[in-house]
């Protein structure tokens, strides 16, 4: 069994990596990126060449993150001692041959069973992976799209907040990202994404506010759906973000479910993202907020819409192996 964690961005999906980490069974990976950067569902031809390439990057970015780049001697090194291991042991006939095995092999290095992958955009990807991984565990993590908004919005100014640590270059493209109309967007396609699949056995969708008020409740739900035993350790989560404590502190917050009401959006932010999400707020049960835009800010959003979309692009082009069929993945999503 390999467990994904998928969803929109900043819903939660790093948190229940982090919960999922803590079984003694479970070992969470960093966002690996391979369904978007890797992998070509038109080119399934393999060689040597293309299995160390994948092997190197699935290593840089399991070890790395965008605030920490590791070594790429290192991770060529490491995918050279997998590649003979794999080469030994298996004949590799297809890209997901490797994927599947690093993950096991990474997972069973560290003395534990079940893989767990944590890519939000994997979410974009389901019917690869339950047609690839027959038996995998997809876990959606959804947020109120306005707390989604309010912590897009403010991710940029975690630099200057005590994560000294985040490069510029990634707190610039953090606050070139952010714009209310699109990242309103991307939930309302998210939210559309799982829809297709919400009657699959596989498929477990757990609400990051239910998680925050209940996390007994909800992680034992979550174990039962995985078919592992529950643990009290896996409550215990340590975690700088939106969703515990600051580093070094330990525990969840209710308040942070309806911190976006006084911490950082506008009313015409929230009014943006209440209309374009109208339908899909009322499918997940999110309640609405009676607020009237300003409208010098409605224009201001207008035209900066173009502006900002265009820089997000360029800005986003080296995190997607094509970016036009990313997009058009979403944008299939938000069409249905």
């Amino acid at each position: 069994m390999i467990i994904f964690i998928v969803g929109n961005s900043r819903s939660g999906t790093t948190l229940m990596a982090e919960i999922l980490n803590k079984h003694p069974l479970i070992y969470s990976f960093n966002e690996l990126h391979f369904f978007e950067m890797l992998y070509d569902p038109n080119d399934n031809s393999i060689n040597d060449k293309k299995i160390l390439n994948m092997l190197t990057k699935l290593y840089w970015s399991h070890k790395g993150s965008d605030w920490v780049k590791c070594n790429i001697d290192d991770c060529y090194n490491d995918a050279l001692l997998l590649y003979n291991k794999l080469c030994f042991e298996n004949k590799i006939e297809h890209p997901i041959e490797i994927y599947k095995n690093f993950l096991y092999i990474e997972t069973q290095k560290m003395g534990k069973l079940f893989p767990c992958e944590q890519t939000p955009r994997n979410l974009f990807y389901l019917k690869e992976i339950l047609q690839y991984f027959s038996d995998s565990k997809i876990i959606y993590m959804i947020r109120d799209p306005r707390a989604v908004l309010a912590s897009q919005k403010n991710k940029w100014k975690m630099k200057f907040l005590g994560h000294s640590n985040m490069p510029l270059r990634e707190a610039i493209r953090s606050w070139i990202n952010y714009h209310p109309y699109t990242i309103s967007k991307l939930w309302n396609s998210a939210s559309k994404a799982i829809k297709p699949f919400l009657s699959h056995p596989n498929v477990l969708v757990v609400k990051f506010e239910e998680l925050v008020n209940d996390p007994y409740r909800t992680i034992k739900k979550t174990c039962d759906f995985l078919e592992v035993e529950f643990y009290n350790e896996m409550l215990d989560v340590q975690l700088a973000g939106s969703s515990v404590y600051k580093k070094g502190k330990k525990g969840f917050r209710k308040e942070v479910i309806s911190a976006w009401k006084n911490k950082g959006l506008n009313k015409t932010e929230i009014y943006i993202c209440q209309e374009v999400n109208k339908k899909e707020m009322e499918f997940w049960g999110y309640d609405f907020e009676k607020v009237s835009p300003n409208y010098l800010f409605f224009v201001y959003y207008l035209i900066t819409f173009p502006i900002k979309t265009s820089m997000a692009l360029i800005f986003n082009l080296r995190r997607s192996k094509n970016i036009f069929n990313a997009m058009k993945r979403r944008l299939v999503s938000l069409e249905n």
